[in-house]
């Protein structure tokens, strides 16, 4: 929800804190796709959006029905079990890359 710009690999205390706000209940880690929607009922100042890589193209696997939240939250799914947050999508897709419906 605060990302930073150098080293965002590291867990700081500033996210531990943060991530002690967030109501996790009956939520199992690593977090699956199906857990998500329970996720943003749990807590309701975040939303979250999946984008897929595959075959060299971007596209939606999923998007929130929950509009109008404080934190818009958009991951990026890799072989179906990491997700990798996107700072800025715009500088993150190639010319390579494109979306696809």
């Amino acid at each position: 929800m605060n990302p930073v710009k150098a080293h965002p690999e590291t867990i700081t205390r500033q996210l531990e804190k943060q991530a002690e706000t967030l109501n996790f209940d009956g939520i199992s880690f690593p977090m699956k796709l199906k857990d998500i929607k329970k996720l943003e009922r749990q807590n309701p100042q975040i939303c979250v959006n999946v984008l897929r890589y595959e075959d060299k193209k971007i596209f939606p696997l999923r998007i929130t029905e929950m509009a109008e939240r404080l934190h818009d939250v958009n991951l990026l799914l890799f072989v179906d079990k990491h997700f990798v947050l996107i700072n800025d999508l715009s500088r993150q897709i190639t010319k390579k890359n494109v979306f696809s419906a």
